[in-house]
């Protein structure tokens, strides 16, 4: 699975690549909102996990561009979001507090999502 991380936190982003890529995932890392958009316009990815505040666009600023091209998202923040999250049709809000916990069982589901999708 490609999966693409939007985190403006250095320490935060390199952990959750290290972790994406452990499960075995491709991972391209973002470093603000505008160079995952600009990611976006270029590359297809499974899934993208995002902050929602950095720098130039939001993670829900973000989300509708993953709309557009069909691709899941996971947003997550250290604030509760997750009404918004749900309004921007996110595939599930984690607190940042939770991300290491429950990003690889949602990993696991998503790429069952994806496996059914394509085939």
């Amino acid at each position: 699975m490609k999966v693409l991380v939007a985190e403006d936190n250095t320490m935060v982003r390199e952990a959750m690549v290290t972790l994406i890529e452990s499960h075995g995932h491709l991972v391209v890392p973002a470093i603000d909102g505008k160079q995952a958009a600009e990611c976006l316009n270029f590359l297809n990815f499974d899934l993208v996990v995002t902050d929602n505040d950095m720098p130039y666009l939001t993670g829900l600023e973000l989300a509708e561009l993953c709309r557009e091209k069909g691709t899941l998202f996971v947003m997550q923040s250290a604030k509760n979001i997750s009404a918004q999250a749900d309004e921007a049709s996110a595939y599930q809000f984690i607190y940042k507090k939770d991300l290491f916990k429950k990003l690889p069982p949602l990993l696991r589901d998503v790429q069952d999502f994806v496996d059914h999708r394509y085939n």
